[in-house]
């Protein structure tokens, strides 16, 4: 579950210290539930965030049921298309003759 993974990252700097903060994220499932509390640990997982008030807001704010980046597909990206400028816009190299 995304809850171990962010617990043993958590626990692995500073165990002592980090102990309330992983006693907070396991009593959240009491008033959010298990897969709220998992589902917020995958997304701050993804992006590496793992303080308590981003915690609580992804919690509150039900942020865990929003796709992360990878999940969305970006619309195609046409190759074909043609510059505005041509590269002859962008050649500083001449002083300009006016």
């Amino acid at each position: 579950s995304y809850v171990a993974e962010l617990v043993s990252k958590i626990m692995g700097v500073h165990a002592y210290r980090n102990l309330r903060k992983v006693q907070a994220i396991l009593r959240m499932t009491e008033k959010y539930g298990a897969d709220a509390v998992d589902q917020t640990c995958r997304r701050c997982l993804h992006y590496e965030d793992y303080r308590m008030p981003t915690i609580r807001k992804v919690l509150k704010d039900k942020l865990y049921n929003e796709a992360l980046p990878e999940e969305v597909n970006p619309a195609p990206i046409s190759l074909s298309a043609e510059f505005v400028r041509s590269s002859l816009y962008f050649d500083h190299t001449q002083e300009d003759q006016r």
